[in-house]
């Protein structure tokens, strides 16, 4: 009995990692009429011990593609909140993931329209299921304004001329953002046309799992070529570069027409740990390249997460690739950069925060952009360890024996 109550206090008093949620903190949403979307989540729960009473069972899912605002309110939001509440887990939840199986969209055109949203770039109104999911307060509160506000999520920690961006922060439900409350959100996998298969989405999230706490020696590339799906973002490289060399790890701009690079992906690279990718077309097989496990990569391009057509590479190409987490818009989003991950995604996710949160940090207006992957992969974060030594003895033990637990903490980086 003293051995077990010893083992149950090292558990709950040894450190979490510095960064990165957990599963006592995570919900998995799941179509309940989709097999596919069941593996995928009962999967994930498993792999990630995230307890049985945290997965939310909806029934009636009404398309894998685009919903309007009422019907992602009346079939997906509100019961996911009804059970949220119902089950005393609305304040502690951190992150909310939908399985596979789910809407990829949502037309706000009418609310937006309704409220007179003007200023903004915004055609179509369309947001992403995981963005609008992040912006559950203002959503709630019919404030298109808000959600929509390319500047206006308030846990972004952005370029160099942010004061906040030396740091990252792990995420809390709990701890408002300027009087914010938000949800971490993303899609396990999108299983849809033009998506992913359900293999490839559990391997995705294999490989994310398997990824904790390795530190993989792996480069983040930037790649830069004449289009404006790279310009956009071409000028946040420096920077990122230069934050990731100062945490210790490896950086570089792949520019086209250089050491053979085309500028579309990294050619002949076995150890890419991050991609930034922007270009229309693109297909990883056959560069040569290597995708490490953990590994996020995206690319800038109009359609890269609008499921209703071919039209443009989408992220599953990456997912497919190997990428522990990827993203694209919901619809055309102009080439604006506050609706794309800044290059300084990959120097949240170098501190040790997991890749749900690495996202965040790094998108001013999330509410188009449909996050794909493992929201818990987190391959920089640096984990307590916790040992049990064996009692120094000669002769056979009987009777209560006492063995202390020795917890080292989780080393910064």
């Amino acid at each position: 009995m003293r051995l077990l109550l010893a083992l149950t206090l090292a558990l709950v008093l040894a450190p979490a990692a510095q960064a990165g949620g957990g599963p006592e903190r995570t919900v998995v949403v799941v179509n309940a009429d989709s097999p596919v979307s069941l593996q995928v989540a009962h999967d994930y729960a498993r792999r990630r011990a995230i307890p049985l009473s945290h997965l939310i069972y909806l029934e009636g899912v009404p398309t894998l593609r685009v919903v309007d605002l009422a019907t992602y309110r009346e079939r997906l939001w509100n019961p996911v909140k009804a059970a949220l509440v119902e089950r005393g887990l609305l304040e502690t939840t951190d992150l909310l993931a939908w399985s596979a199986d789910f809407p990829f969209g949502v037309d706000v055109t009418e609310e937006a329209k309704a409220k007179q949203v003007e200023g903004m770039q915004h055609v179509p109104f369309r947001a992403a299921l995981t963005g609008l999911t992040w912006f559950w307060r203002h959503v709630e509160a019919q404030d298109p304004a808000r959600y929509l506000d390319l500047q206006g999520n308030a846990f972004f920690h952005g370029d160099e001329t942010d004061s906040s961006a030396g740091t990252s922060h792990g995420f809390s439900a709990g701890r408002p953002w300027n009087s914010n409350r938000y949800l971490l959100s993303v899609m396990l996998g999108y299983t849809g046309e033009w998506g992913n298969s359900a293999p490839e989405v559990l391997d995705c999230l294999a490989r994310g799992a398997a990824s904790d706490g390795t530190q993989p020696d792996g480069t983040v590339y930037l790649l830069a070529n004449d289009d404006v799906r790279a310009d956009t973002r071409e000028r946040f490289f420096p920077y990122a570069a230069s934050v990731l060399k100062g945490l210790g790890r490896k950086a570089q701009v792949l520019t086209k027409g250089e050491d053979g690079q085309d500028g579309i992906v990294p050619k002949g690279k076995a150890d890419v740990i991050g991609a930034v990718l922007g270009a229309a077309g693109l297909a990883w097989a056959g560069s040569g390249s290597t995708l490490l496990p953990g590994a996020i990569a995206e690319h800038l391009t109009s359609f890269g997460a609008d499921f209703s057509h071919g039209g443009q590479t989408k992220l599953s190409e990456l997912i497919r690739a190997g990428a522990a987490g990827s993203s694209g818009t919901a619809a055309e989003p102009l080439a604006l950069w506050q609706k794309f991950p800044l290059p300084v995604i990959h120097a949240h996710y170098a501190r040790g925060c997991s890749l749900a949160e690495a996202y965040y940090q790094s998108l001013a207006g999330p509410w188009q952009t449909l996050v794909v992957g493992d929201p818990l992969a987190r391959p920089f974060a640096r984990f307590a360890k916790v040992e049990f030594p064996s009692p120094a003895v000669s002769t056979a033990l009987t009777g209560v024996v006492e063995v202390k637990p020795v917890v080292t903490p989780a080393t910064s980086t």
